[in-house]
């Protein structure tokens, strides 16, 4: 049977893309329960909600200083749902093409050298569990892979009361690179699924999504089971005709 799959929402709407995306997983037999702290209008049939409040209080969303995305919170309330026993988690712009493979501890490359988060599962007492939670809890958490330097000079700041909040470092430094950090640093790159498993498209390469002379075929391989949309990317006018997210949303 098709393992469960948890998201996670903020907001009173989904949008088109992100309704795809849910479809999807129901569409390919996952079960999903969507985590919020209010109802999104327009959210599919069939999908199961869950009070996020049980997990993590809405006042711990941490909005990042340039963006104002609530990520740094999305990212912390994954870690702790994960270590709370629901299993997988997947980011709404996340789109199903097949079955997901169950295992102990599922995430993927979206580069040679950076292990992403969108897609997420890990053994809720395990060393990568206690890693991602201890540094999620600190608000002027000091990102180890910095310089030895620049850590000294964050030490001694928050030594005096002047630490540096989270949310004034580089984007995704409770997401994606600190996941990496972790899996390096705990021997898990075996379990690091290939590129082309969860992020065949690029973060650069967001316009292959929208070109109406390709189909999703053009775009993954036979090991593909999803394909992350990097939303925040997309263009906000409706995909031409025949194109890829056209087929995403309209299928």
């Amino acid at each position: 049977m098709p393992i469960d799959v948890n998201m996670f929402w903020h907001g009173q709407k989904l949008g088109v893309v992100h309704a795809a995306c849910v479809r999807s997983f129901l569409r390919n037999g996952h079960t999903v329960l969507m985590h919020c702290y209010e109802r999104p209008s327009d959210l599919p049939d069939g999908v199961k909600l869950f009070d996020a409040s049980k997990i993590m209080p809405l006042k711990e969303l941490q909005p990042h200083h340039e963006t104002g995305s609530v990520s740094l919170g999305s990212n912390r309330y994954r870690y702790r749902m994960i270590v709370e026993g629901f299993g997988l988690y997947a980011d709404c712009d996340m789109f199903c093409l097949a079955p997901i493979t169950d295992a102990s501890y599922v995430f993927g490359k979206e580069q040679d050298n950076l292990v992403n988060g969108a897609f997420l599962k890990f053994p809720p007492e395990s060393d990568l569990a206690n890693a991602l939670i201890e540094a999620t809890q600190d608000y002027y958490f000091i990102p180890p892979w910095f310089g030895s330097s620049k850590k000294r000079r964050l030490a001694f700041k928050k030594r005096l009361g002047r630490g540096v909040h989270v949310g004034q470092h580089a984007w995704g430094v409770w997401g994606p690179q600190l996941i990496n950090h972790y899996v390096k640093e705990l021997g898990l790159s075996s379990e690091v699924a290939p590129i082309d498993r969860y992020y065949p498209v690029h973060s650069r390469q967001t316009t292959l999504l929208s070109d109406p002379a390709l189909c999703i075929a053009d775009l993954v391989t036979p090991r593909t089971e999803a394909i992350h949309l990097w939303h925040k990317l997309l263009s906000s006018e409706a995909p031409p005709h025949g194109s890829p997210l056209w087929e995403m949303i309209n299928c």
